[in-house]
């Protein structure tokens, strides 16, 4: 006898974010029909499996770039790895695809002495309205050079 449920039973939980620890994938999802095609996909994208891409993209910032490209980028990884530990697969999936592109292309840009490039129009229209935010954050740090917002200063 299987003692799962079955596909589209009441008893059939919905599929749930998951952590980037196989173990947790394994812990909350073993089992549970209709989130066996998460779980394969879960198992490339492993804790150590995005840990290790986080290092080498700090890696790749200490060997290619100037010192405030350097800072900024680390803090920009930093922040984003941060945000995707709990997303749902499809979106570790793609977000661990965009930084290995980064990778690439940011190595490829240190051998031509050159480090940028134009946002894609494409790409522009299809980005979220909270990544626009993100981009017209990140914008902003780069023209003030990376450094941190001072407070106001009161009058005293």
């Amino acid at each position: 006898l299987d003692p799962r449920p079955v596909v589209g039973g009441s008893r059939d939980p919905p599929c749930r974010p998951v952590a980037w620890s196989s173990a947790a994938v394994e812990s909350t999802d073993r089992g549970r029909a209709g989130c066996e095609q998460d779980l394969r996909m879960a198992s490339g994208f492993s804790k150590k499996s995005m840990t290790d891409l986080y290092r080498n993209v700090l890696k790749l910032h200490r060997r290619v770039l100037p010192q405030e490209m350097r800072d900024l980028g680390d803090k920009y990884a930093r922040n984003e790895f941060k945000a995707h530990k709990t997303a749902k697969i499809g979106q570790v999936k793609e977000f661990a695809r965009q930084w290995k592109e980064y990778v690439f292309a940011i190595d490829q840009q240190s051998k031509q002495g050159k480090f940028g490039q134009d946002l894609d129009p494409q790409r522009a229209l299809a980005m979220t309205q909270e990544q626009r935010e993100s981009l017209d954050r990140l914008e902003t740090e780069v023209r003030r050079g990376g450094e941190e917002e001072e407070p106001p200063k009161t009058m005293g």
